[in-house]
């Protein structure tokens, strides 16, 4: 009989040092999606202990067809899904932004207007080409692009320009301490 596999989430967001938690997760659930995104499921696992298997391999799945189609690693993704709503495909934002990526009016009427990102799918679809066009629109860089992913083009471009370091900057902070976990798991 297969016993519970534990295994320590050591991720520090922000500033804030604390004892990492403990999650458990079945074995066999590790076992099974060795399948199909064995890894991709097991960190959306490890950042939503409380996200069911199947919702899981599903967001996982979709995530994984858009990394490929859109060159965009899929640590990159899973980080902003699980920062943008916690992997919660009905999340509606403060601003209107809605599902798992948190897509903006402003791009379903321009970036991603033939899509419809109440659909997963097509939300996850949507937040790629968001942050396509940010990493085209910074030469390539990730840190930029994945600020203006929260920010805005033009925020961003106002923060490079005042000479801000953007890795302090609260949002791209927790992701690059979210994304070097997910990092170190590996692909």
């Amino acid at each position: 009989m297969l016993k519970k596999l534990i295994i320590i989430l050591p991720i520090l967001l922000l500033s804030n040092i604390s004892k990492a938690p403990i999650y458990c997760i079945n074995s066999s659930d590790l076992l099974s999606s060795k399948i199909d995104n064995s890894n991709i499921i097991v960190k959306i696992r490890l950042l939503r202990p409380d996200l069911d298997y199947q919702t899981s391999k599903t967001i996982g799945l979709y995530l994984k067809e858009a990394s490929s189609k859109h060159n965009i690693p899929i640590n990159t993704l899973l980080t902003i899904a699980y920062m943008e709503s916690s992997f919660n495909q009905d999340a509606i934002g403060s601003k209107n932004e809605k599902g798992l990526m948190q897509i903006m009016p402003l791009h379903e009427n321009y970036s991603c207007k033939s899509l419809n990102t109440s659909n997963l799918k097509d939300n996850i679809e949507c937040g790629c080409r968001v942050l396509s066009e940010n990493l085209f629109n910074f030469n390539g860089d990730i840190l930029p692009a994945v600020t203006a992913y929260n920010r805005g083009t033009s925020g961003t471009k106002k923060l490079l320009r005042s000479n801000i370091d953007i890795s302090k900057v609260k949002y791209t902070s927790k992701f690059i301490s979210i994304n070097g976990y997910l990092n170190l798991i590996g692909e």
